[in-house]
């Protein structure tokens, strides 16, 4: 999977309390995925799409080097790094994290003390495997699409479904 790059070398995953949504001030492991389909000139995150001799412009004018801000790992070895910090909610951003959607069911099938899960997403990416979670994913989850405007704080939430607990053995 392609994860975004702390400046300190490490996959970007990290422990805080969600910051937005119908689950606002709730313990989350963040999960930044890189990569992105729209390229918004606004985003908060351009370091997860906005390459080096790229044509999308961006309000900052930064570009960045691919190579530092990605780093791949296979789900096996992105699992622990969530699992470290023992909390019962992962929000998995970008990016547009639906865009590396394949990799997602084995990265939550290694889960399973996570039955919370977000996935912070622009809603270009959802189809048909979600009518029983994401990417197939039988369980509680949650999925949100935000779509910001730009230069403005007015932000609109759509949320989706919440399934019950559900796994198998």
């Amino acid at each position: 999977m392609k994860i975004s790059r702390l400046p300190n070398g490490s996959p970007e995953i990290f422990h805080t309390l969600q910051g937005e949504g119908p689950t606002l001030g709730s313990p989350a492991v963040f999960l930044r995925l890189s990569l992105c389909n729209l390229h918004c000139h606004w985003c908060d995150t351009p370091y997860t799409w906005n390459w080096e001799k790229t044509p999308w412009p961006h309000q900052d004018g930064t570009k960045f080097s691919k190579a530092e801000q990605i780093i791949d790992l296979s789900p096996a070895q992105i699992a622990p790094l969530i699992n470290n910090f023992h909390c019962k909610r992962l929000v998995i951003t970008g990016g547009e994290p639906l865009l590396q959607q394949n990799d997602l069911l084995p990265l939550l099938q290694l889960l399973p003390n996570t039955p919370f899960l977000e996935i912070e997403t622009n809603g270009t990416q959802l189809s048909s495997p979600y009518s029983s979670g994401p990417c197939g994913l039988q369980g509680r989850f949650l999925y949100m699409i935000f779509i910001s405007e730009p230069y403005s704080s007015q932000l609109r939430l759509f949320q989706g479904p919440l399934h019950p607990v559900a796994r198998t053995q």
